[in-house]
């Protein structure tokens, strides 16, 4: 939660030398370690093991009190964060399962046991579900749509394409190179 400028000054950096692939990357996992759960110590070793992957030495100023503080003023920026992965954590503990918006369970029996590690584990898979879950849905409900239309097509216009694969919230879809654009314009 540092602007633009005061991540140039902190990375001491002027602004055409930041590079968007270097110094994205860093951002991102943190982001996405953050809403997980990670810990003032797990971020320092997760922005090491960025940092050095990425190629860019990591600052001296980046230490266990500044991932602590990173984290907090993260959540203080997203407030409503907090509060759902509270509530997911809850219902997590109280019933043992999650569910998605569109109602998928997924049953996390780690809530209930003795060991802390184990029990925190399950914690961070049951928030993960709710938002990671959601997405599967949705992409499952897409792939339904993206079947139907490519039926039509092969109906209307004799093309055949086929749903090779499915990457996160991308479809891989094979056709003839000269069906191609007509695809990408119906799809």
């Amino acid at each position: 939660p540092y602007s633009k400028q005061e991540l140039r000054q902190k990375l001491n950096l002027p602004a055409d030398k930041i590079d968007p692939l270097t110094h994205r990357a860093p951002c991102k996992n943190v982001n996405f370690a953050v809403f997980y759960g990670i810990t003032d110590e797990g971020l320092l070793d997760l922005m090491a093991d960025t940092y050095s992957k990425s190629g860019v030495v990591m600052p001296d100023w980046m230490d266990k009190t500044w991932c602590a503080g990173f984290i907090e003023k993260w959540f203080a920026l997203y407030p409503g964060i907090r509060s759902y992965l509270d509530a997911e954590e809850s219902r997590a503990r109280r019933f043992g399962i999650v569910w998605t918006a569109c109602g998928r369970v997924r049953r996390i029996p780690e809530v209930r046991s003795y060991h802390s590690y184990i029990q925190s584990a399950g914690v961070r898979q049951g928030s993960n579900h709710g938002i990671q879950g959601f997405s599967a849905d949705i992409m499952k409900l897409a792939m339904a749509e993206v079947e139907d239309q490519l039926v039509m097509l092969e109906r209307e216009y004799w093309i055949v394409a086929v749903p090779l694969l499915s990457i996160h919230d991308e479809l891989l879809i094979e056709c003839e190179e000269d069906d191609g654009e007509l695809l990408q314009a119906v799809l």
